[in-house]
């Protein structure tokens, strides 16, 4: 009975572990295998995508890196910056401290062409590089502290605005010694279209050194006002020319007398007299009528005997004239700007930049306060970009 049951069980217990395992059939197989290889492609591709995303990004963010950091450099140049030189929407040239390490100050120029796609170009002392090899805009513009621009008014050139050199009619050649107290004088009264006043530049006199005597001492030519009501020099000297009476030359000849810009009024009357410091200085030509009055223009002779304290002829007379050339030019009336500024400052400036990266634009701006304030004198007032 115990044997027996003891083989039963061992029967029962041989057929459960001996039970052959059934095999995968075709269809299962082919079916393993196809799922196998579509998640061995799906973790090639996600492998690949994660891969070329990672250098997409890697290398947008090197083109953001370059783009800030020449935005950067062209901050830092325009902030030490002790003048500016030239400032449009597209260029700016500075001068900043020693940059090269050679104790010498550096000039640098930004400049892009306009034409998207070019190069945004840095020339230090001249020598260019292109610090973006592609610029799809780069714009420049400046606020302004106190800008004013140059005002400049109209002018003729410089002519001959009075002069006597001869009469239509019979006259007689004479000259006088000018001495401490004979001086010779020529009023004459300047008048153009148009004009708010006139400058003498220069006088030609016909003169010679001396002969009645040894020359010396000074011979003087000043510039007057006329004494109001009179014909008269005012006695008023507003410049004056001096020259030694040895340099006079020894025949007579025209010498020019060179003043620094004397300006009146235009139909304002002036006269221009000599006068010495010694005996004999300088002998002056004239010419003389004799006795035909002779109007030529409000300009006639003056002289004195006594060191200006009366002057003759009289009033009426308009027989004798100096021979004399007056040269200078009129200011006419009405103004108009240079185009330059004149004064101010330049308080910021404010950039804007891009460029391309793969298909697409990257932007990037900063504003520049200018610590040294720039001046603007002689800069563009049509070429400066105001923000």
């Amino acid at each position: 009975m115990l044997r027996l049951s003891f083989e039963t069980r061992t029967m029962n217990r041989k057929r459960w572990t001996t039970r052959g395992r059934r095999g995968f059939s075709l269809v299962e197989t082919s079916a393993a295998v196809m799922i196998g290889g579509m998640c061995l492609a799906a973790t090639t591709s996600t492998v690949y995508l994660v891969t070329t995303g990672g250098d997409r990004t890697i290398a947008r963010s090197d083109a953001n890196n370059h783009l800030s950091l020449t935005l950067q450099r062209l901050h830092d140049e325009i902030g030490m910056a002790t003048s500016i030189t030239e400032l449009t929407s597209r260029s700016i040239t500075l001068s900043c401290p020693d940059i090269t390490g050679d104790a010498v100050a550096d000039t640098v120029r930004y400049s892009w062409s306009g034409t998207s796609g070019y190069p945004l170009v840095r020339a230090l002392n001249g020598a260019s590089l292109n610090v973006l090899e592609s610029c799809n805009h780069f714009a420049l513009s400046a606020l302004l502290e106190n800008p004013v621009e140059e005002i400049t008014t109209p002018t003729t050139d410089v002519i001959v605005m009075a002069y006597h050199d001869g009469y239509p009619l019979a006259y007689t050649a004479r000259s006088i010694n000018i001495s401490t107290t004979t001086w010779y004088g020529q009023t004459f009264t300047p008048s153009y279209t148009d004009a708010v006043s006139y400058t003498v530049s220069s006088v030609f006199l016909y003169v010679r050194r001396s002969t009645g005597g040894t020359p010396s001492g000074e011979f003087k030519v000043s510039l007057q006002r006329v004494a109001s009501g009179t014909v008269n020099p005012s006695g008023t000297v507003l410049q004056e020319v001096v020259v030694r009476a040895t340099d006079l030359p020894t025949a007579w000849g025209w010498v020019e007398f060179k003043f620094g810009n004397v300006t009146l009024n235009n139909n304002e009357s002036a006269a221009v007299v000599c006068r010495g410091t010694a005996a004999y200085t300088g002998e002056v030509a004239y010419n003389d009528t004799v006795s035909i009055d002779w109007n030529d223009g409000q300009q006639r002779m003056r002289y004195t005997t006594n060191s200006g304290t009366n002057w003759y002829p009289t009033l009426f007379q308009q027989t004798k004239d100096l021979r004399f050339y007056a040269y200078g030019f009129f200011t006419l009336s009405g103004s108009t700007g240079t185009g330059k500024y004149e004064s101010g400052t330049i308080g910021s400036v404010h950039v804007h930049l891009e460029r391309p990266y793969n298909g697409e634009t990257l932007v990037t701006d900063t504003a520049v306060n200018l610590l040294s304030r720039p001046l603007l004198s002689g800069m563009s007032v049509d070429d400066m970009p105001l923000r």
